[in-house]
């Protein structure tokens, strides 16, 4: 019988840029980050997600907040889990969850001072889900996450828009307002709550 390999459990955070710091509605914005060019590293300067590997008895949201904290310099507010993926690595069993977050304190600043851990070597923020497509493709769960969650948020998108189209084509029945108002109050944001 074959041994069990050990589990590493991780964490990567999707910071969104908040619509205030742009003085604009929601931008759609999320801060990506770039790994050092070394050899060994199968993500070796790919543009990818900070993430941090959870330390015993630490939970993923502690662990997204210090993510924030160790990689990028700032503090984190952090909101919703958007997903789980693990896989096989060569010596270990790799367990990764996503988290969205946004920045409440700090500018984000590479490297940090910790060498104990990969610190990368750029940042910034972009609207662009193609700039995951590299790191998605070699392997890396929190960009794999990220970028499944946005395809399927495109697709209930498509799909609300193609109702909306195929039911304004209808006529309304009988009695019935021609029109209704459009809706009002807050409206949903990328942000996390």
């Amino acid at each position: 019988m074959e041994a069990m390999k050990p589990v590493k459990r991780s964490v990567a955070v999707v910071v969104r840029r908040r619509a205030a710091d742009r003085g604009t509605g929601d931008c759609g914005e999320f801060l990506v980050v770039r790994r050092p060019d070394d050899p060994a590293d199968q993500l070796a300067g790919a543009w990818g997600l900070p993430a941090v590997t959870r330390l015993d008895g630490e939970d993923e949201r502690t662990a997204a907040a210090r993510a924030g904290r160790v990689k990028l310099g700032v503090d984190l507010a952090v909101g919703r889990r958007i997903g789980e993926k693990t896989a096989d690595r060569d010596g270990y069993m790799l367990c990764l969850a996503d988290y969205e977050a946004t920045i409440v304190s700090g500018v984000p600043d590479v490297p940090q001072p910790d060498r104990s851990m990969t610190q990368y070597t750029a940042w910034r923020f972009t609207a662009d889900l193609a700039i995951l497509d590299d790191a998605a493709s070699r392997g890396s769960l929190c960009a794999r996450i990220f970028l499944e969650d946005n395809s399927k948020k495109r697709s209930m998108s498509a799909s609300e828009e193609g109702s909306a189209s195929v039911n304004s084509n209808k006529r309304p029945a009988a009695g019935a307002p021609a029109s209704l108002p459009a809706a009002t109050g807050p409206t949903a944001t990328a942000d996390p709550a």
